[in-house]
């Protein structure tokens, strides 16, 4: 694949994410200039929907290839620019970090998901700071107002109300964290000797909890005391340690153009 500028290489994003930060760390880990475009949940559907015929971000466009989901862009990756690898070498080791990333992407991430929106769906304002807080000020208005409509499309889809499927998330979190700890080996990290996409994908998909100043994820400040308390529950967890060690380590500059 020839790829000829930062121009032929676009992620369509989220920015507040957790899966779409993970694809920003691949892509950063890489070295490969790219374009960010990032969309408002909701507005977004159209938008991704007729890049990809489904809905859900991140979304990296290469020249013509259209790659969906965090785990199968940072494995394209890895493909198309092999400096850096994020697939050790040794095939055991390289399956072990696969899986890792699979159980993390589908355990920790969307259970994150569930209980925060749980936790923020009655700060209305703070919501509309995270997911719109890069956009221009009527815009930002303009989704707050549509807020109460996208909030009960996401409670319908994710059964928002009900209190125990709530707590059975935030016990997958606290599985999940343990799980991350328990894996840590001599060297640090999860697969090996070596940062890996298994280190990548845990400390990414972890970062709403552990919050890590490197993230290039923004966290608006002064969040509410119901925010903050559900982010207290798990904040000094080994994990969430080991995340932003991870952070500091590994995550490095941007390398997005735009």
């Amino acid at each position: 694949m020839t790829v000829k500028s930062a121009a032929d290489i676009e992620l369509f994003q989220f920015a507040h994410s957790h899966f779409n930060e993970k694809a920003r760390w691949a892509l950063d880990w890489k070295g490969v200039p790219h374009k960010r475009t990032s969309l408002l949940p909701g507005p977004h559907v159209p938008v991704i929907r007729k890049l990809t015929g489904q809905t859900a971000t991140p979304v990296l466009r290469i020249g013509d290839e259209i790659i969906t989901g965090s785990g199968e862009i940072v494995l394209r990756l890895d493909e198309i620019f092999p400096d850096r690898p994020l697939l050790p070498a040794d095939p055991q080791l390289a399956a072990t970090a696969i899986e890792l990333q699979r159980t993390i992407d589908n355990g920790l991430g969307p259970a994150i998901r569930h209980c925060a929106f749980v936790a923020f769906r009655d700060e209305p304002g703070f919501l509309c700071d995270l997911m719109a807080g890069h956009v221009s000020l009527p815009k930002r208005l303009a989704y707050r107002a549509a807020l109460p409509v996208l909030m009960w499309k996401i409670n319908q889809v994710l059964n928002l109300d009900d209190r125990d499927l709530f707590e059975k998330q935030c016990t997958e979190i606290t599985r999940a964290l343990d799980m991350i700890a328990s894996r840590i080996n001599a060297h640090g990290y999860l697969a090996g000797e070596q940062f890996t996409l298994a280190d990548m994908a845990a400390a990414a998909i972890a970062t709403p909890l552990a919050r890590p100043p490197e993230a290039q994820t923004r966290w608006p400040e002064n969040p509410p005391a119901q925010a903050a308390d559900w982010n207290r529950r798990w904040r000094d967890h080994a994990a969430c340690d080991w995340v932003r060690e991870m952070f500091v380590r590994h995550r490095g500059t941007s390398a997005a153009t735009d």
